[in-house]
């Protein structure tokens, strides 16, 4: 299975990553799902079977339905924990991660190029000198998701792996009126700082 899943399985490396994975599940789970963690939790505990797990292997054993030696309830167990190392590995091995500072960097020059300050610390979108520059009320950049933000956004996804992730870099702009904001987008579509063709319509129904 590990092999089937892309993991040496004799890699000690790739097995010491696995089980890592395994670890930060476990505390994943105790941390926002359970009442030990999160107040609003569900008042259950971890079985101790799995925490005496030392081994990957023995976790798939005890998800499987054939098993002889483990209860119903550590297999429901078991499969929780499979489902967040499974999400945990896509955010782990997605390739983008590695490059996020440099995109967002990129992403963000776009905007600041056109964003300056009055000497009465008005902001402004635009040209500095510009008599046509559009006065904001406020620009915000959202910054980069925490590592358990991604891992419970992709739990609520059906098919949870990282590239069904998004929102990874935010930009709000804060008009002073309505009008400004078809302002704004026009300035923004016009400096091709966002481009109409590369918009995915399903992801701008809001």
């Amino acid at each position: 299975f590990l092999s089937g899943y892309g993991l040496e399985s004799d890699d000690k490396v790739a097995r010491a990553e696995l089980f890592g994975n395994f670890q930060e599940s476990l505390q994943f789970i105790k941390r926002y799902f359970l009442k030990e963690g999160d107040p609003d939790g569900i008042d259950l505990q971890v079985p101790n079977s799995l925490f005496m797990i030392t081994n990957v292997d023995e976790l798939f054993l005890m998800a499987s339905k054939s098993s002889k030696k483990h209860t119903y309830e550590e297999m429901c167990w078991a499969e929780i924990v499979l489902k967040i190392m499974h999400t945990i590995m896509h955010i782990d091995k997605d390739l983008r991660s590695n490059y996020f500072p440099a995109i967002q960097t990129q992403i963000f020059d776009r905007f600041y190029k056109y964003l300056y300050r009055d000497d009465n610390n008005n902001l402004f979108l635009g040209e500095r000198g510009d008599t046509n520059s559009i006065s904001l009320f406020e620009f915000e950049t959202k910054s980069k998701k925490s590592r358990d933000s991604v891992i419970i956004k992709l739990l609520h996804k059906v098919e949870y792996v990282a590239e069904e992730l998004f929102d990874r870099v935010g930009i709000r702009f804060v008009t002073n009126s309505k009008f400004d904001i078809i302002r704004v987008i026009k300035f923004l579509t016009e400096k091709n700082i966002v481009i109409p063709h590369n918009i995915k319509p399903s992801r701008t129904f809001n």
